[in-house]
């Protein structure tokens, strides 16, 4: 949780707003903000955001107002999330998931894995608990341990696609090239046939590209060449061709 720093910004973005002439603030404005700050719930949120929104439209360049929207929308979050954790123990499994989830895109990683590990341990043949915890080790840089959840997801539900193309991803940076490759295949094998919809979770831009990268690791440079050729004339532009440089 940010919750100082977020209030830090807001406060010095109030500050910056009594140094500004009085055409761009209006008393109105700082007390929406001050009253949030001093008794932060729902209601002072929506009459706060509310006015800004409105103010917003009606002066789209008005940068500032743009920033306490933004700081505003941070603190509410982080309240929301705050009041959520606070209470985890107590709300269904689902909604721990989806905080857990939520965490993990806000890169809060440890609190999200502290949850996903409360559900490994409350259902033990839930894959998706296991997957998801897999990617935050993966994106704290934790190899091995994101490794061995997405094992433990495919061991839950064999099928279980895009778990093991994540899994092929952790490998090839743990520098199991050949292993990643085996990884990769296997996990291609099940596209379609997983009970969730693989779009969802990988495009099939991401398939191709770690394959590429996976082609070129294990130097297999006939179907290296072969896909490459395929990817320059759909996505000349991506990003991802940087590794390729």
């Amino acid at each position: 949780m940010k919750k100082y720093f977020f209030l830090l910004i807001a406060i010095l973005s109030i500050l910056s707003l009594f140094s500004e002439s009085a055409e761009n603030k209006t008393e109105e404005e700082r007390d929406f903000f001050s009253e949030y700050i001093e008794n932060p719930n729902q209601n002072t949120f929506i009459s706060g955001i509310n006015e800004y929104y409105k103010d917003v439209s009606s002066n789209p360049d008005n940068f500032q107002l743009q920033i306490m929207i933004a700081n505003l929308l941070k603190m509410e979050i982080d309240r929301i999330v705050e009041n959520l954790t606070d209470n985890k123990s107590t709300i269904d499994n689902r909604i721990q998931f989806q905080l857990a989830n939520l965490l993990l895109e806000l890169k809060d990683y440890d609190l999200a894995i502290n949850i996903y590990e409360k559900l490994n341990t409350d259902f033990p043949k839930w894959s998706c608990a296991f997957r998801h915890k897999g990617e935050a080790y993966f994106k704290k840089g934790e190899l091995k341990n994101a490794e061995i959840a997405l094992k433990d997801a495919i061991r839950t539900r064999i099928e279980h696609y895009d778990a093991y193309i994540m899994l092929a991803d952790v490998q090839k940076e743990m520098g199991k090239y050949s292993e990643a490759y085996a990884t990769f295949n296997t996990g291609m094998s099940y596209k379609g046939k997983d009970i969730e919809d693989p779009e969802e979770e990988v495009s099939s831009l991401e398939e191709s590209f770690l394959k590429l990268e996976l082609l070129k690791l294990n130097n297999l440079e006939k179907e290296y060449q072969e896909l490459k050729k395929h990817l320059l004339k759909i996505a000349p532009t991506d990003k991802r061709w940087v590794k390729f440089n």
